[in-house]
């Protein structure tokens, strides 16, 4: 890039900062980004969280919901067991054994085929207190399957970005502007759904000393297409390094020293889910690449396009004049 840095200016009223991300100067590289490289943010909450419980369990993974989900069955059925032995499993018609550990047992197996509806009828059960405490794990066993149902509901139907990010950004030529340097990424829709009036907003952030004190800064970057009506093929997203540019007259080890940081929002609709989807990710100076261009993802054959996933990293490098 250009060593000429007398030329980079900012305008402070086009700053934004925030006063609250104060950062220690002996800080490790990894820790300064806002978000990580697969779109989460590198942030770690603490104290009172203001979301409920559908809400925190809707954000985990498939993995950790069916997990817990089997523990709570496990562990409420063990529960309901002590219940029915407490009353006294000789009201359990149909339980046998002759220790503790094995009417243990049977209550668990009676309480998980009451709580499952399942009912084989070898056990059931007799008087009141265990016919009203059987009608109870019933009634959690119906609530519980009905809130797994919805959350599982809840989570398929829940539109996903498929969108890939290349893993590195280019200082590349803009052949549309006499091939002068430009900061260029680009994306692709992995799937096969239909994604129309992309957006993209791309913002520069990076660290500066201030009091002392090293503070994040941003500025949005100017793009030269910000929207696109269709995204069939894959979308290479363009900023022009001009004299108005943040990124003008900045050397590598200078963009490197500041903590560069470009952070990608992209939004667009989804026409399967008839809903709005959004993606990010970040850039670091570690994923950028100074001098080479993106190989073209896609041929033609025949009258059909052939778009290559694989080709989305593909460069090849390339001399500026």
């Amino acid at each position: 890039m250009e060593q000429n840095e007398e030329k980079y200016n900012i305008e402070e009223s086009e700053i934004a900062e925030s006063d609250n991300l104060v950062f220690d100067k002996r800080q490790n590289d990894d820790n300064y980004r806002l978000i990580n490289p697969d779109g989460t943010f590198n942030i770690e909450r603490k104290g009172k969280s203001g979301a409920n419980i559908y809400e925190s369990v809707l954000t985990l993974s498939w993995t950790k919901i069916l997990v817990s989900f089997l523990i709570i069955y496990f562990l409420f059925n063990c529960v309901f067991a002590l219940v029915f032995m407490a009353i006294g499993p000789e009201f359990v018609v149909g339980a046998k054994g002759n220790t503790w550990f094995e009417m243990y047992t049977q209550m668990i197996y009676f309480s998980i085929q009451t709580f499952t509806t399942v009912g084989y009828g070898r056990m059931s059960p007799q008087g009141n207190a265990a016919n009203l405490v059987s009608a109870f794990v019933a009634f959690v066993g119906l609530i519980s399957f009905a809130i797994l149902t919805g959350l599982s509901f809840a989570k398929f139907s829940k539109p996903k970005a498929h969108i890939l990010f290349s893993d590195k950004m280019l200082i590349a030529p803009n052949a549309n502007k006499n091939n002068s340097r430009s900061l260029q990424f680009r994306i692709v829709n992995a799937a096969n759904n239909q994604i129309i009036d992309l957006q993209a907003r791309v913002t520069l952030a990076w660290l500066e000393e201030v009091d002392g004190q090293m503070r994040r800064r941003f500025k949005r970057l100017d793009l030269e297409f910000e929207s696109i009506h269709l995204f069939p093929l894959n979308w290479t997203i363009v900023h022009n390094i001009t004299e108005d540019s943040p990124l003008y007259g900045k050397s590598l080890q200078r963009l490197i020293d500041n903590k560069l940081e470009v952070l990608v929002l992209i939004k667009g609709f989804d026409d399967t889910y008839s809903q709005i989807i959004h993606s990010k990710r970040s850039y670091s100076c570690i994923d950028l690449v100074d001098g080479a261009k993106f190989i073209p993802m896609y041929n033609n054959k025949e009258s059909t396009t052939i778009l290559d996933l694989a080709k989305l990293n593909d460069i090849e490098l390339h001399e500026f004049n």
